[in-house]
């Protein structure tokens, strides 16, 4: 009967105060304990829209109904982290990403912050928010081509000597289509966008000069240099948003679609 009731004493104390809880690391970083210590042996489809709810402030019970228990053995009550390992359906063929998800609680139990192992996690718990091109723009848009910007240049680069192999190949099939499909266009548009991190002068002038670097390919892959004009609108136009999303490596992260060169065919 002793030996019984030291092990519930025991298995009780893993409950309240967490037995080999990951948290903070030593510089207020979060730690993460590994995957293979969860009692779930597969992560959990979460509810989304449950997720999206979770901020600062709020307290264990919201969060458990929320999302429900943590998946490690760290305790509920008396600990400062909660550790969850959740999938998330991606592409097709049932492709999943497993990804881990901790809250970290203040002295009163509530919510402090909440952190992804993996920056790209965020993204797939809030997806960027897709505006749709303005009617009256989309009516003066011909034919158009949008290439990553992050696929032609190396970081912050805009000039011929900065462009990555693949997006000279890039360059080299879109002036191939332009001038197989269109071999009677009127004007060529080449337009360059960032995304909005940095000033507006420099922005402006970086899309420029990535308008002017493939304008120059274009016209070394024979189509005619005096049909085609370039305009650099820095960050004007965005196609995500990303309003709440941080860290800084996410956040540049999410904002890659933004970062591109529009060629309009018209």
């Amino acid at each position: 009967m002793k030996i019984k009731l030291m092990i519930a004493l025991i298995t009780s104390g893993c409950l309240l105060a967490g037995c080999g809880a990951a948290g903070p690391g030593a510089n207020g970083t979060p730690t993460f304990p590994a995957r293979d210590s969860s009692w779930m042996k597969e992560g959990a489809f979460v509810n989304v829209a449950n997720l999206r709810q979770i901020g600062p402030g709020m307290s264990k019970d919201q969060i458990y109904a929320l999302i429900g228990p943590p998946h490690f053995d760290e305790g509920v009550f008396f600990v400062r982290t909660w550790n969850y390992v959740f999938d998330f359906r991606i592409g097709h063929d049932n492709e999943v990403a497993t990804c881990q998800y901790q809250i970290r609680f203040d002295d009163h139990s509530r919510v402090a912050a909440t952190y992804w192992k993996e920056p790209d996690c965020a993204l797939r718990a809030n997806p960027p928010e897709v505006r749709p091109m303005p009617q009256d723009a989309a009516a003066r848009h011909g034919d158009a081509v949008t290439l990553s910007s992050d696929g032609l240049f190396r970081f912050d680069g805009a000039d011929e000597a900065d462009m990555l192999p693949a997006g000279r190949e890039q360059i080299v099939q879109v002036a191939g289509a332009i001038k197989r499909d269109f071999p009677g266009y009127r004007e060529i548009v080449v337009t360059g966008y960032t995304d909005r991190l940095g000033t507006d002068a420099y922005n402006a002038a970086l899309s420029l000069a990535r308008a002017r670097t493939v304008r120059a390919l274009l016209i070394r892959q024979d189509l005619d240099g005096s049909k085609i004009r370039t305009a650099g609108e820095g960050a004007a136009r965005p196609v995500v948003t990303c309003d709440r999303v941080e860290p800084h490596d996410v956040l540049e992260k999410c904002l890659q679609p933004n970062r591109r060169v529009e060629i309009e065919i018209l």
